[in-house]
């Protein structure tokens, strides 16, 4: 759309991102939207906070797959 010439701000661009999430970031968005005033929230700012809680979500995945790796481990 910018591409087009047409003007658009963060605000609407943070909100389209917002809502098109996937259902595991849907806490995130909740805290996002209640704790920030969209108007004010930049596009860099929502890039940076989601890839934040993705990496936690990985590394909490992979304390998890060690976890079960290590009872198979253990059992046999």
């Amino acid at each position: 759309m910018k591409s087009y010439g047409e003007k658009i701000i963060d605000e609407i661009v943070v909100a389209k991102i917002l809502r098109s999430l996937t259902p595991k970031f849907e806490h995130v968005v909740a805290v996002i939207e209640e704790s920030h005033d969209l108007f004010d929230f930049s596009f860099a700012e929502l890039m940076s906070s989601l890839q934040a809680h993705e990496e936690r979500l990985n590394i909490s995945h992979e304390k998890n797959e060690e976890k079960a790796f290590q009872v198979k481990v253990d059992s046999s």
